[in-house]
């Protein structure tokens, strides 16, 4: 049996679980960096949300041999637990001036994500890609996000120029960055530090998710440069999280640094978590981030 028709004998059991009432759909959806993830979304009638259900995994269990029936439940208790009743009210997106204190955004490679992003206005550094989002609280604490398509500009009768002016001033105070010691961020406090990682830092937002955005803020990485008195090598550890340490006293020479990246970002990080398989440099002069590569070493020693 394939994942195809896994999914619809799935989503037979799942509407014989759940009876009338219920809509259930299929679908493919590509995610950061293309990953396509199997969904089943199941919405109940008289409501205008509905949650999905990523099934990928649920036929992994099935190839090594879980029973079907249990696989049935697992998806009908992952529908429960993430339901909601009624309707949830969108209204505040349709203004703007109530939208736009909710306005974010996130970072991510542009090269794969380059067609499914032809529609929305984003802003490009190097080779990433800032993909502006709106968050909506969907139930009690827990929080979803819109992306921005020219649409929704459309909608607001804004410019695309206006949009990012809310964004970046708006982001920094929804989501506060996070700049943490590396072992500080570890909750490890009484691990040795060796010379390699003073001065090592972690950039992320408060939430953490999706923070790797704030190593863009305004004056996030000049602080940490003046800190330390130098220019900074900046490491993708994924898209929740940079990791940012003094370029001159690094004792790892970049092209290892670049290998590591790589690395890490094939055998530890989930597919669709991978920022960049980049080294990024910062120059405290110029007040610039840029791709490291021998030229910009030439350039930043003259």
């Amino acid at each position: 049996m394939d994942i195809i028709n896994f999914g619809n004998e799935l989503k037979n059991d799942v509407e014989k679980s759940l009876g009338e009432g219920f809509n259930i759909t299929l679908q493919e959806v590509i995610k950061n960096n293309g990953i396509i993830h199997n969904a089943m979304t199941i919405r109940q009638e008289g409501s205008n949300v509905a949650p999905s259900i990523y099934y990928d995994e649920f036929f992994d269990l099935y190839e090594k041999g879980e029973p079907f029936g249990k696989l049935t439940q697992a998806v009908l208790e992952l529908y429960r637990e993430s339901r909601l009743d009624g309707k949830v009210n969108f209204d505040f997106f349709k203004d703007f001036d109530m939208a736009c204190s909710l306005l974010s955004y996130k970072l991510a490679l542009a090269e794969p994500n380059r067609e499914r992003l032809r529609d929305v206005p984003v802003r490009y550094i190097e080779d990433l890609v800032m993909i502006p989002i709106c968050i909506v609280t969907i139930k009690g604490n827990e929080s979803g996000s819109v992306t921005i398509t020219r649409d929704h500009l459309k909608m607001w009768e804004i410019s695309e120029e206006e949009l990012w002016e809310n964004i970046m001033d708006n982001t920094t105070v929804v989501f506060p960055a996070s700049v943490k010691g590396i072992t500080e961020y570890l909750r490890m406090p009484f691990l040795p530090v060796s010379d390699i990682l003073d001065d090592v830092y972690v950039v992320t937002t408060e939430s953490g998710y999706q923070g790797a955005g704030a190593v863009l803020y305004p004056g996030v990485l000049r602080k940490i440069a003046e800190k330390v008195g130098e220019d900074l090598f900046v490491i993708p550890s994924s898209v929740h999280e940079t990791i940012v340490m003094p370029a001159l006293k690094c004792q790892i020479p970049p092209e290892c640094i670049r290998q590591m990246i790589g690395e890490v970002n094939t055998s530890v990080i989930r597919d669709e978590e991978v920022l960049s398989p980049s080294l990024y440099y910062y120059s405290l002069q110029r007040d610039e981030l840029k791709i490291w590569d021998l030229d910009l070493k030439l350039a930043s020693n003259t």
